[in-house]
């Protein structure tokens, strides 16, 4: 039987993403610390942020409905290795991220209320995996 999850669950599973891999989403900034000794100038509008286990970055840009990633190591004014955009990726508004130990990529939306769900992989114009509404 699959499981099906609430709305409640969905706000737990990005939480308990983020708590089991003991990260915290950030505050707005214009630049963010991805490892005690690197500096990441990712410019303005980055909502959140978090780091996953191979040390990449990704933030989240909410007022453009984006999410990139940066390298493990970047800093300064780094290129993104991928970035998450455009109408069929499902983001609206995205609020916040996390990633799973597999990869998974979890991203809350302001706008409808969803959290959706990206493989490992997913660059571009991608389309979820799954949503949750």
């Amino acid at each position: 039987m699959p499981l099906r999850f609430t709305r409640a669950m969905s706000v737990l599973l990005v939480a308990g993403a983020l708590a089991a891999a003991g990260l915290a989403p950030s505050a707005a900034a214009d630049t963010i610390t991805a490892a005690p000794t690197s500096r990441l100038d990712v410019g303005a509008g980055v909502t959140r942020f978090v780091v996953d286990s191979a040390g990449a970055t990704y933030a989240v840009f909410t007022n453009e409905d984006t999410v990139r990633v940066y390298a493990p190591g970047a800093s300064g004014d780094a290129v993104p290795i991928r970035t998450l955009a455009g109408d069929k990726t499902g983001l609206r508004e995205p609020t916040g991220v996390a990633v799973d130990r597999f990869g998974y990529i979890y991203v809350t939306n302001n706008n409808g209320s969803t959290v959706t769900i990206y493989p490992p992989s997913a660059d571009g114009n991608a389309e979820p995996v799954q949503t949750i509404t």
